[in-house]
């Protein structure tokens, strides 16, 4: 109650701001300010009380048998200023439960762009790296065809954006558009694993490259994305300390006890193509996750089909999304029983892999009710993999999980 709550004060806030904004647009009439607002008021449930899901891993809970507005509900803005073709400003609010299990706006865009060419631009603050085709607009839901993009892969970055540098540059070939982008930067994050605590984050001295192309009705990409990821965890440490401490007894523990760290080197490739003709679609996109402390964060690869049909104000859609967790063990052969069987014990629950393979299938509906204002309904099909899953109570996880959401989606 105190989240549904919470979203109604937002929601009446933001229809307040629409309002304002409308009965005072002759004022910023003739100043170069763009000013944008969206959100989605969304509800979804499981067939499953035993585990939760979640649409983000900041969630600090998740969907269970009963419906819940946490996963996808969402309010925003975004303001842009332009004082001249060269330089320009954009900021964009975001207010959507997070790991603080509150509605708190939060920033997700804070940058300034100076553009010297037509065809260059360069933009300095906090940014979004083009990992997905969605990554530019995931907060703006309506932009997108199902309630939310197959979480199976866009699950697998945890962290919004970055803050930083980066260059961006068009160009034609031929009847095709060449986009390459360049990024350095880095970002600190909260995230809940399995539910159990909040867990910081920090990615710096990351880099990375993006190149896109479109031509005609198609369109696709490859991005490349590298950095070092550090982990707030002090149980983790200690477990290296208690290593130390029996090396003298079993000199294989004061190996990897040298070994175990809560840094490590990220890694994220992914690779994209797109259709759009006049009423189909189609996209497909698979990615690469790698992290070589094999700690939270597992060694993932996933891809997801997605297609739709137009008829009208009605879009049928439907998508498969699929993840194979390919994180192996870092320890074998390591004490099963006796005194020093809780530390293997330890170092399984730590390092061993947290994801498993999972898929999804789904089917769903948009009507675009207004050419601002689309209703989406969907069922997904779903074999519980990966850190999006909430385990309630140490209870086994099922095979399979029915998911039904519903959502409202605006941008104005």
């Amino acid at each position: 109650m105190v989240h549904l709550r919470m979203l109604t004060k937002l929601m009446c806030f933001c229809g307040a701001g629409l309002l304002t904004f409308t009965c005072n647009s002759f004022a910023i009439a003739n100043l170069p300010v763009e000013a944008s607002f969206f959100g989605t008021v969304g509800l979804a449930k499981s067939s499953s009380d035993e585990i939760l899901f979640r649409s983000r891993v900041a969630l600090p809970t998740g969907a269970g048998e009963n419906w819940s507005f946490e996963n996808d509900s969402k309010i925003g803005t975004q303001l842009s200023y332009a004082p001249s073709d060269t330089f320009s400003a954009t900021i964009q609010a975001l207010a959507e439960l997070n790991s603080d299990d509150t509605y708190s706006p939060s920033i997700e865009w804070a940058y300034l762009t100076y553009r010297p060419r037509e065809n260059l631009k360069f933009r300095l603050g906090r940014t979004v790296f083009p990992t997905f085709t969605a990554s530019d607009y995931s907060n703006v839901d309506f932009a997108f065809l199902p309630v939310r993009m197959p979480h199976d892969v866009y699950s697998l970055v945890p962290f919004p954006g970055l803050d930083g540098i980066d260059v961006i540059f068009n160009t034609d070939a031929g009847k095709t558009y060449l986009t390459i982008q360049a990024l350095a930067g880095q970002r600190d994050f909260n995230i809940y694993n399995n539910g159990i605590e909040r867990t910081a984050y920090e990615l710096k001295d990351s880099y990375g490259l993006r190149f896109s192309w479109r031509s005609g009705e198609w369109s696709g990409g490859a991005g490349y994305l590298q950095g070092t990821m550090r982990v707030d965890a002090p149980d983790v440490l200690a477990l290296a300390d208690a290593l130390s401490s029996v090396a003298g007894t079993y000199p294989e523990f004061g190996v990897l006890a040298d070994e175990i760290s809560n840094v490590g080197k990220l890694i994220i490739r992914s690779v994209d193509v797109h259709y759009t003709g006049y009423r189909f679609s189609f996209s497909a996109e698979y990615v690469q996750r790698r992290w070589n402390i094999n700690m939270n964060v597992s060694d993932t690869d996933a891809y997801y089909i997605l297609g739709g049909y137009n008829f009208g104000k009605w879009t049928p859609y439907a998508f498969y999304s699929d993840s194979q967790n390919k994180s192996e063990l870092p320890l074998s052969g390591y004490p099963a029983a006796g005194p020093l069987a809780p530390l293997t014990a330890t170092l399984t629950s730590l390092f061993g892999p947290i994801a498993t393979d999972g898929s999804t299938r789904c089917i769903g509906l948009r009507y675009d009710i207004l050419e601002n204002l689309a209703i989406k309904t969907q069922f997904e099909r779903i074999e519980p993999g990966g850190s999006l899953y909430l385990q309630k109570n140490g209870q086994p996880v099922p095979q399979h999980i029915n998911l039904y959401s519903v959502a409202l989606s605006f941008v104005y």
